[in-house]
């Protein structure tokens, strides 16, 4: 899904063996339709018959669609990921200090190689902000994050990510029913659709800005319907129960026991 597919992902920028190794296997798997796609236009649509898409995604966990709306007209925004030039964590921090007029709280759950430079960025540009409170939390164990987002009515999670996968952070906010705001990146997109807001692949920081501003506008039907649309589309295509279930499926049809 990422190391083993993408040419960038692999020292040289080559997947070995590839076209080899297509004429010999009987089927192969991805668990984005992103990495699918990519695999079909490189080495052709004669493979298609090969290859099958079977999404992971996570257990079902709760449902937040029908949790009363923010307190204090403060605007929750939750992010979660390793702090790293990939992940551009930074440009949240960036954004954040061009809202004057929203109360806001960001929580970013996760470190990294660059956690010490972000928190000194956020407290250079945020420190005296009065709107702006964060909490940057570091690592914290997802048991911990999925309790949070229970006690919580978390108004939209953000990724400003440079480069994913198919990323679980975004599968665990969309099952308590969040509204996203992710890049087009990857299978991002994919996991976009009429629960949030597609950034573009590298948007400036005054963009992320009119992102947050966009969802905090919303009325509170919209921002329910959206809240409804994030859980369905979890329900739907990254339940790991449900999609476990078809990938054994496809095994037993594949394989004589």
């Amino acid at each position: 899904h990422r190391y083993d597919l993408y040419d960038e992902g692999y020292l040289g920028d080559r997947q070995p063996f590839k076209r080899q190794m297509n004429k010999q296997i009987d089927g192969i798997v991805f668990i984005a339709e992103h990495g699918l796609n990519y695999y079909l236009n490189k080495y052709g649509q004669g493979l298609k018959e090969k290859c099958h898409l079977f999404r992971l995604g996570v257990k079902p966990i709760g449902e937040q669609t029908e949790k009363s709306g923010r307190q204090n007209d403060v605007f929750l925004l939750v992010s979660c990921s390793m702090v790293n030039s990939r992940k551009r964590v930074e440009l949240i921090v960036d954004a954040l200090a061009h809202i004057v007029d929203i109360n806001i709280k960001w929580v970013h759950f996760g470190d990294g190689c660059d956690y010490e430079e972000l928190k000194q960025r956020a407290e250079k540009k945020l420190g005296a902000m009065q709107n702006i409170e964060y909490s940057l939390r570091g690592y914290v164990d997802s048991s911990k994050i999925m309790e949070y987002y229970e006690k919580h009515h978390v108004d939209a999670f953000i990724t400003t990510t440079a480069s994913e996968g198919c990323p679980v952070s975004i599968q665990e906010a969309m099952a308590y029913g969040i509204p996203i705001i992710g890049t087009a990146v990857a299978e991002i997109p994919y996991m976009i659709q009429g629960n949030g807001i597609l950034l573009k692949e590298d948007p400036t920081e005054e963009e992320i800005a009119e992102a947050i501003r966009k969802i905090y506008s919303l009325e509170e039907r919209e921002k329910q319907l959206m809240r409804e649309r994030s859980y369905q589309l979890w329900r739907q295509y990254f339940n790991a129960d449900m999609n476990a279930s078809r990938f054994v499926a496809y095994l037993c049809d594949e394989v004589d026991l």
